[in-house]
């Protein structure tokens, strides 16, 4: 039920004030504030087009800006303390500290943590090279495999060949969506394997981004 519904229904259910004409004022007030209110939610930037905006002027500053809204913002990360180290059209390097939140009792990193540090690196990746202002980003599956536990800071890993990449944007500007497969690799002290996550991402571009199609 959305927001606008929900009034509406309150409104009835309080003795059906909306039929008396103060209750009718209160009522087209309130669905013009919920209009505004949704108007300028649109407008507003995701935390992914703002890191787009930073990057013009610091790559650095986007990627920090990044780690601080996922250690704020989504409730499933919250706490987890991921530090983007590198992120550009070529890949991504993402950091989960060993910190309690993300541990087992025994003092190891945390399956689930490093699930989430994997979609997190995914999602950032591939969030940054389509932009959310053009296209939307789903995952639809993934694969783990778990090779050694880790008792300090990992790092998860996903790189991407420019020709590789060239294909892919290439096909979704034509087909208009996509899957495309995603192996990251989260990485221990001395390189050791910790685990991969293999993962397939579905991508939808906007129709009006979309190269024509020519008639024959």
């Amino acid at each position: 039920m959305n927001l606008e519904n929900w009034i509406n229904q309150a409104i009835v259910a309080a003795g059906e004030v909306a039929k008396s004409p103060i209750g009718a004022k209160v009522k087209d007030r309130v669905e013009k504030g919920v209009a505004a209110a949704t108007a300028a939610s649109q407008n507003i930037p995701s935390q992914e087009q703002i890191a787009l905006m930073l990057e013009g002027k610091s790559p650095q500053l986007a990627q920090a800006f990044l780690s601080y809204a996922s250690d704020v913002s989504n409730p499933h990360q919250v706490g987890m303390g991921m530090k983007i180290l590198s992120l550009s059209d070529d890949g991504i390097r993402v950091q989960l500290p060993h910190r309690w939140r993300n541990r087992t009792f025994s003092g190891a990193i945390h399956a689930g943590a490093l699930m989430t540090l994997a979609e997190f690196t995914g999602r950032s990746y591939w969030e940054r090279l389509i932009d959310q202002r053009l296209g939307e980003v789903r995952l639809r599956e993934v694969q783990a495999t778990y090779h050694n536990s880790s008792f300090r800071n990992v790092v998860a890993q996903f790189n991407l060949a420019g020709e590789e990449r060239e294909r892919v944007l290439f096909n979704l500007r034509k087909q208009g969506k996509m899957e495309v497969d995603t192996m990251v690799i989260v990485f221990g002290k001395g390189d050791q394997r910790i685990a991969d996550f293999s993962m397939v991402w579905e991508i939808d571009l906007m129709p009006t981004l979309q190269e024509p199609e020519v008639s024959n």
